[in-house]
């Protein structure tokens, strides 16, 4: 993504962009454009109303934990550690009131166990994504209820994707990003990392600001144009539209969806069937 009108060769950002995505529909460059967008999107707030999950899928240690968790160093400190998903709804709602989760091996659970709580969590992470109320009660009131307008940017982990293929409403509101295995010669400790990351964090935070200035500048001259939809995210996809648009490198966002679309519609990643 490019800084003004040059090169979009990502500089500082590719701090928070490191695991190995998988070569296919998409090459690891692409990848890391989706997942670069996506981090900036963090910091648009309403004016998107598009916000998908994001999932990253891989078997253990190829570093799709440390993927999200680097959003979170960047944000809150290194710290910052995922957490599993909670097995009551009470407990997910709870978490979900917060501007930011990412929760770790979500295909540890069923989503479609009728004795559990999980198959209402499909609902909510949907409201996550573009916005919605729910009923909160009131603490210290009896038969008090008020609505919380929930609106929370989620991102999960797991070893393949465990959400029913028939919940195509959750489909539409989630990107998926697979990982490969590393190599013996790749592989790195998450201390390394975060102590490289943090070593870069001003550097990457100021870049961010860069980028959402330029950002701005698309949304204004761009906010009216129109683009013909490839994915069922629209409203997301427009708006990496507009901005490549505006920097001049619309047709190469254009081949990241249609690449994205083809790796969706060829099966790749994996869906767990319970």
């Amino acid at each position: 993504m490019a800084s003004g009108r040059r090169s979009h060769r990502i500089a500082p950002c590719a701090g928070i962009l490191t695991p190995s995505f998988e070569d296919g529909n998409l090459r690891p460059q692409q990848y890391q454009q989706l997942v670069l967008l996506r981090w900036l999107s963090l910091f648009v707030g309403e004016a998107l109303k598009l916000r998908p999950a994001m999932l990253a899928t891989g078997e253990q240690n190829s570093g799709k934990s440390t993927l999200w968790e680097k959003f979170m160093w960047l944000l809150e400190g290194s710290d910052y550690k995922s957490g599993a998903l909670p097995s009551k709804e009470r407990s997910f709602v709870a978490a979900i009131t917060n501007a930011i989760q990412i929760f770790d091996n979500i295909d540890s659970v069923n989503f479609q166990n009728p004795r559990s709580d999980y198959p209402g969590y499909i609902d909510l992470m949907c409201k996550c994504a573009t916005g919605g109320c729910i009923p909160i009660a009131q603490l210290y009131e009896t038969n008090v209820e008020k609505k919380y307008d929930l609106r929370c940017d989620l991102f999960f982990t797991a070893r393949v994707n465990p959400f029913p293929s028939d919940r195509s409403d959750l489909s539409r509101r989630i990107l998926t990003f697979p990982i490969r295995n590393l190599e013996s010669e790749e592989y790195i400790t998450v201390e390394k990392m975060q102590r490289d990351l943090m070593t870069d964090r001003e550097e990457i935070l100021l870049e961010t600001l860069i980028r959402l200035q330029n950002i701005l500048r698309a949304m204004v001259a761009n906010g009216g144009k129109e683009y013909e939809p490839i994915t069922q995210m629209h409203s997301y996809e427009e708006w990496t539209m507009r901005i490549a648009a505006h920097e001049g490198w619309a047709e190469e966002m254009k081949a990241i969806w249609q690449g994205y679309m083809g790796t969706i519609k060829s099966g790749s990643p994996k869906t767990v069937h319970w």
